[in-house]
């Protein structure tokens, strides 16, 4: 196996590539997650599930109020929701979100680069950043669930937009969407 390793020429074979990038990823995913179970699956911070409770539907435009409409919404529809294993299930739900979101963008990114060296490098790097980016999504307190996780993928999203040059119109109404995550009150002065 440590021959095979050593033997191992990166950027030869992308689909081994990728291979070994998502399992890299889902190494720090299970670290992050077993961290998370050790203090609990359903040990949430109050500071996180307090924003669940807030929803323009009942209390107009307030503060952070986009992912609490939202899970007003998910109540609305499916009212076993409305508990706090519910509220955890939610939060864990955005970070699978953010999780799957992140790896398929540094998929695409490496998919787009051509240069060999350059792609060896970014690869490494991306391994680099996941070391950070993916078990802090559940360790440490009010990681689970935050709204910083959904508007990181809206900026993925609204990256891939720029780049890809396909529709890049709909990053404005995303940097909408996304500020409303993290103040709410926005859009009422967002046409200011």
């Amino acid at each position: 196996m440590i021959k095979t390793i050593n033997d191992y020429e990166l950027g030869q074979d992308r689909r081994k590539d990728f291979r070994l990038l998502t399992l890299a990823f889902l190494l720090f995913m299970l670290y992050g997650m077993l961290h998370q179970f050790r203090e609990g699956w359903y040990v949430a911070d109050s500071y996180v599930t307090t924003l669940l409770a807030f929803s323009y539907l009942r209390n107009g435009f307030v503060r952070r109020g986009l992912v609490g409409t939202l899970f007003d919404i998910l109540c609305r529809a499916v009212p076993p929701a409305l508990s706090y294993k519910g509220a955890v299930w939610f939060m864990w739900g955005i970070n699978v979100l953010y999780f799957l979101s992140l790896l398929a963008f540094a998929r695409w990114i490496l998919g787009k680069i051509r240069d060999c060296s350059a792609y060896r490098g970014a690869f490494w790097f991306t391994i680099f950043c996941f070391v950070f980016l993916v078990p802090t999504a559940c360790v440490g307190n009010g990681a689970l669930g935050r709204a910083d996780l959904i508007q990181m993928v809206f900026g993925l999203l609204q990256v891939y937009l720029l780049v890809e040059m396909k529709n890049e119109w709909l990053t404005v109404p995303l940097t909408a969407v996304n500020v409303m995550f993290h103040e709410g009150y926005i859009i009422m002065t967002f046409c200011a």
